[in-house]
């Protein structure tokens, strides 16, 4: 139970430090309009050179912050399993659960903590493949079709016309000498 509370935790932070970075790059506009329309007595251009060097400084440790968050994260990941905490993966759809969705994460989770392991080992340390050798399996089929190898440039998918057509056939002679 704790280390799903980390986990949630540390999932839950880095979500913070993602949304603040967000934030701070969406903001830029608004909060440089701020910066400049504030009365002072300094000309516009120095504001903005210091408004980009502290927007530049905060951005960089907001940066910081969403690494460290998920360093911590993949720490909480790998203690998580460690004790048998199921991790699911990180990826969301962001759409609403429907019925007809198909089964959801917990039906997942206790399929596989109910299935026998073992058979899957079993299968898996198997020397031969899963059909005999009496059994040869279909042969592939193997599409038949003309190539002159006499013209390295034969395609019967391309037709050209007028200067490529030309362009094609001066290519053709020169490789032919």
């Amino acid at each position: 139970m704790e280390a799903t509370q980390n986990l949630n935790e540390k999932r839950r932070k880095l979500w913070f430090a993602e949304k603040k970075l967000q934030d701070h790059r969406e903001f830029y506009e608004q909060d440089l309009r701020h910066c400049v329309q504030a009365p002072r007595s300094r000309c516009v251009e120095e504001l903005k050179k210091e408004f980009d060097f502290s927007y530049l400084v905060n951005g960089t440790k907001l940066a910081g912050e969403i690494r460290e968050a998920e360093a911590e994260l993949q720490t909480a990941k790998k203690d998580a399993k460690v004790v048998g905490v199921w991790v699911p993966a990180d990826q969301d759809s962001q759409f609403g659960d429907h019925p007809d969705d198909g089964y959801s994460e917990n039906h997942e989770r206790a399929w596989v903590s109910e299935f026998d392991r073992s058979k899957i080992e079993k299968w898996m340390k198997m020397e031969e493949g899963p059909l005999s050798h009496e059994c040869p399996g279909t042969p592939p089929e193997i599409d038949e079709f003309f190539f002159d190898t006499n013209k390295p440039i034969d395609s019967v998918s391309a037709v050209a016309e007028g200067a490529d057509r030309r362009r094609i056939d001066r290519y053709n002679e020169l490789v032919r000498r």
